[in-house]
């Protein structure tokens, strides 16, 4: 498929002065080209008109973008690649930002309209509120990552010295320090995670006992919610702000 100059223009969305731009500061290349108002442009010149304005986007200047572009070297075409898919991440993250807020209001909406009768305001706006602070639970997940690698390390280490030497050894002189790291894991946990009642809408924390003795799923826990007293198993929300 081939494009006029105004063709292209219109494709990608920018004024025809615009791709004139381009082609005069050699960014694109016309596949025939008569004289200035009759130039004809291919596919290929499309896609690369697109790679321009979303470079554009990230704040690269035009000379940087023609680099990248012409450029034939290894390493120009990796950094290309790395910043297309560096976007890609961002628009997926956007993508589920936007659905997750979009089922907030939803819910929000069903109230104000009154099809959702059997919910209260303060029910609406707690689910609001834990679903927000579901969220953010990876971050407090990767914070307790961070802390659990170097115990695995340890804990590793002093398994394979004890299969070298044939002693148990260094196995146990690391138990002392997997007892602190695994009090310290739970505290951290306990510290940093609420619970939300299924139920009542409603987000309570447990003591530090029962946290500690009740089932569990990787990411919820079987309690019993101060406020309607029902035993469920209520998904974890961070309690960071």
């Amino acid at each position: 498929m081939t494009y006029t100059t105004g063709e292209l223009a219109k494709a990608c969305s920018v004024t025809v002065r615009t791709v004139q731009y381009y082609v005069k500061k050699g960014l694109i290349l016309p596949i025939s080209e008569e004289h200035e108002t009759m130039r004809h442009f291919d596919e290929e010149s499309k896609v690369r008109m697109e790679m321009i304005l979303i470079l554009k986007e990230w704040g690269l200047t035009l000379k940087q973008i023609s680099h990248l572009l012409n450029s034939q070297d290894e390493e120009s075409r990796n950094h290309l690649s790395v910043l297309l898919e560096q976007r890609t991440l961002e628009l997926k993250n956007n993508i589920q930002e936007q659905q997750q807020i979009y089922s907030r209001l939803k819910e929000i909406k069903k109230y104000v309209t009154g099809d959702d009768k059997g919910s209260s305001l303060e029910e609406v706006l707690n689910l609001n509120h834990a679903s927000i602070q579901r969220e953010k639970t990876k971050n407090v997940y990767y914070a307790l990552m961070k802390k659990l690698v170097p115990v695995t390390v340890i804990e590793l280490g002093a398994i394979t010295l004890s299969l070298i030497l044939k002693k148990f050894f260094p196995v146990l002189l690391i138990v002392p320090y997997l007892i602190y790291s695994s009090v310290t894991v739970t505290a951290f946990m306990h510290k940093h995670v609420s619970y939300f009642c299924p139920s009542c809408y409603r987000i309570f924390k447990p003591t530090l006992w029962q946290f500690i003795k009740a089932p569990h799923t990787p990411k919820s826990r079987k309690l019993e919610c101060p406020h309607c007293h029902k035993v469920q198993y209520c998904p974890e929300v961070t309690t960071e702000k």
